[in-house]
């Protein structure tokens, strides 16, 4: 009897644990794990730069630069998109403004980001150091971030300089999403009959707006 009141304690405890555990997390006081805020801050103190696109707020919380990616960590210029945005922007007061999808599935903040009076998120595009990146419906700034890659895409600059990769007889896209792909790619084999576009050149996708597929990099 004993031996049976001690398992059934044992059990209720373990519950216990886990339980607060959960609320812990949830609440993100779990160390490591950051948890945006419930709202939407205007400005944010930047304490650590993690890549091209993306940092880290003094209250722990992630900010993505909406509508703009960056190279890859170990890809051409990954490490100068890197080193600009953290000079422009660390250790400083940033605002923040939003568009219609404030958070990301990851819980990151997606903001344009402005330091000093200079929008970050063009910035970037206009020197050549990321590609504009939409994703439905933060849209409001489209027309603007093209015509910044446009530019950047006529001077030669930066990703633009890179050799160009293998070409295709055409592109293939989506009618309702903004990435091109090959022909051939499993993504491209995915859109669905009524929604199946081509675009015949690289160029021709960028002057859309569009962005190349990271999986057949057309």
């Amino acid at each position: 009897m004993a031996r049976k009141s001690r398992a059934w304690l044992w059990i209720v405890f373990v519950f216990c644990l886990a339980a607060v555990c959960f609320v812990l997390r949830r609440a993100g006081d779990v160390p490591g794990v950051r948890q945006a805020p419930a709202g939407c801050p205007l400005e944010a103190i930047v304490k650590h730069v993690i890549d091209g696109d993306s940092f880290v707020a003094a209250e722990g919380y992630e900010v993505r630069l909406l509508n703009i990616d960056t190279p890859e960590y170990g890809e051409p210029l990954s490490k100068q998109a890197g080193a600009r945005l953290k000079k422009l922007i660390l250790g400083r007061r940033v605002s923040l403004s939003y568009d219609q999808e404030k958070k990301d599935r990851y819980g990151r903040l997606l903001c344009h980001v402005r330091v000093g009076g200079v929008w970050v998120n063009r910035l970037l595009v206009e020197n050549g150091l990321a590609t504009v990146f939409l994703v439905k419906p933060n849209l409001r700034k489209r027309a603007e971030l093209t015509a910044a890659q446009n530019a950047a895409r006529r001077k030669g600059i930066g990703i633009w300089s890179l050799p160009l990769p293998a070409p295709e007889e055409h592109y293939v896209y989506s009618r309702n999403g903004f990435r091109f792909h090959r022909p051939g790619c499993k993504f491209a084999r995915h859109i669905s009959a009524r929604n199946h576009l081509k675009v015949r050149t690289r160029d021709e996708a960028f002057d859309m707006g569009l962005s190349p597929c990271r999986e057949c990099r057309p």
